[in-house]
């Protein structure tokens, strides 16, 4: 299990709808992740959004167009080579095979045909975490949930973009490194990045 601030690790978790594995998000709330990536191809002939909402609240909406900006500034303006110093896998170096994979999604992300859907959770389910990604909900697509009661207490779009952007940062984890995840919390340092928060170069 992997933290990032001082709150004491929590235990895993098991439930009906997804096996989690507990993480903390940049602003030290707990957020989750499960493995085997799998990315949507939409077959659309117009680009679909990142952050496909299933459920209408005007403050993700306004978050999810936010975040998709910002990560398709970032996939744009980003190599694979990026991308590996951020999601490695636990490999010493890319192979040909990795970068191939990393310039696939980057373009995924560009042209429309990369989609998480976003589902609201009530608290209850999601054990405190504001945020988590699996790559395999309940129609077997990746999915990040958001905790209902944290939007109902009043979380701002700004904070809902940056656990969106965190979450997005795990699905590419996954979709990158078919399961071999990459040490650290990739999703906090790759919002860091994206965000224009990071103090580390990449």
């Amino acid at each position: 299990m992997k933290t990032a601030s001082r709150k004491p690790a929590a235990k895993r978790t098991r439930n009906r709808l997804m096996k989690l594995e507990q993480r903390v998000l940049f602003d030290g709330a707990l957020a989750a992740q499960v493995t085997d990536p799998t990315f949507t191809d939409t077959g659309a002939s117009l680009p679909a959004p990142l952050f496909a909402q299933t459920a209408a609240d005007a403050r993700v909406t306004t978050a999810a167009e936010s975040a998709e900006a910002a990560l398709k500034a970032f996939a744009g303006a980003n190599t694979a080579e990026t991308l590996f110093s951020l999601f490695d896998g636990g490999q010493n170096a890319p192979s040909a095979d990795w970068l191939a994979r990393a310039d696939i999604v980057r373009n995924r992300i560009l042209d429309g045909s990369y989609s998480v859907k976003v589902q609201l959770l009530p608290d209850s389910i999601m054990h405190g975490a504001l945020a988590a990604f699996a790559d395999r909900g309940p129609d077997g697509t990746p999915v990040i949930y958001l905790n209902q009661d944290w939007l109902t207490a009043g979380a701002d779009s700004g904070q809902i973009a940056k656990a969106l952007i965190e979450e997005f940062g795990h699905s590419l984890d996954t979709a990158l490194n078919q399961g071999n995840d990459t040490a650290g919390d990739e999703g906090e340092r790759f919002a860091a990045v994206v965000t224009g928060n990071s103090t580390t170069s990449v």
